[in-house]
């Protein structure tokens, strides 16, 4: 659809120009967001559900997922599980075996009840680097 502003310039209304970009410019763009942001991409369209399985900059925040404030230990166990699946399954999904960069953001006022989530996270993410 094209519309013609005021000055006789074509506007361009509906055209998706960013899934025309090529695939690793995709990921290129993907790797300056969080990874929960990058797979969130996957429903723009056709072009974009796998792309995020290829970005190589793998940042995860904890409080992207709406930790609250004040938390029991039970809350805490399972927040920080649902967290920790979340981390293994994009690690298991990726279509890339190479991880640039991998960065966990916890909060440190938090209690952390599961305390071998990191090193297991890390250990998962050091597995498709390559490194043991």
């Amino acid at each position: 659809m094209t519309n013609i502003d005021r000055c006789g310039r074509e506007k361009n209304f509906g055209i998706d120009r960013m899934s025309s970009l090529p695939h690793d410019v995709r990921t290129h763009i993907l790797s300056f967001l969080t990874t929960r942001e990058a797979v969130q991409t996957c429903i723009l369209s056709k072009r974009w559900i796998n792309t995020w399985t290829s970005v190589s900059d793998l940042k995860f925040n904890i409080k992207e997922f709406g930790l609250p404030e004040i938390i029991d230990d039970e809350m805490a166990v399972k927040f920080v599980t649902k967290f920790e699946l979340l981390v293994k399954s994009v690690l298991e999904k990726r279509e890339t075996s190479c991880v640039n960069i991998f960065q966990l953001w916890l909060d440190s006022g938090a209690f952390w009840p599961c305390t071998q989530v990191v090193p297991d996270c890390i250990c998962d993410a050091m597995k498709l680097h390559g490194a043991s």
